[in-house]
């Protein structure tokens, strides 16, 4: 392999569970264990996600990366055409912001973004495979335990 060929940045995986203090200015320090899977553009880039509004209340943030292969595959899958299709597009990129980490590994999340999904002073940061998740944990543990989940399928194939 040619090493001054580009070689494509591998999709971050994120997992665990960790709950955070949100400053009033709206900043939340990422785990370090996130920060590190954070793909990087160059030296002074200290990673940037993208955070949208997810479907349960709740606040998505994917690597750049990732979010490119989300569009291209949503893009591919839209049936939606017309009056119809602009609308969709018009919901899903206003909404999107991008966040840039600080030297101390902090972002700041909009302040209406958090009111919006109802995360106060506290929140409860999800890896989820290639996706962050940011929940009030009062409201993520409420939804929690109404879930009654059969996990044999992937307790066979881990144990």
């Amino acid at each position: 392999m040619d090493p001054r060929t580009p070689q494509p940045i591998p999709s971050a995986r994120f997992h665990g569970r960790f709950r955070q203090k949100i400053d009033e200015k709206g900043r939340v320090s990422l785990p370090a264990l996130f920060r590190r899977a954070i793909p990087r553009e160059g030296d002074q880039d200290n990673g940037t996600l993208i955070l949208i509004k997810g479907p349960d209340g709740y606040l998505q943030a994917f690597s750049v990366q990732e979010w490119e292969e989300r569009i291209e595959r949503i893009n591919a899958a839209s049936k939606a055409k017309g009056a119809e299709a602009r609308w969709r597009r018009r919901e899903l990129f206003s909404s999107v912001v991008p966040l840039s980490l600080d030297d101390k590994g902090r972002c700041t999340i909009p302040r209406q973004l958090l009111e919006e999904v109802g995360i106060g002073q506290e929140c409860l940061i999800l890896g989820v495979d290639r996706v962050i998740e940011i929940w009030d944990p009062q409201r993520f543990f409420e939804l929690e335990a109404a879930q009654e989940l059969d996990l044999s399928d992937v307790e066979d194939i881990l144990f």
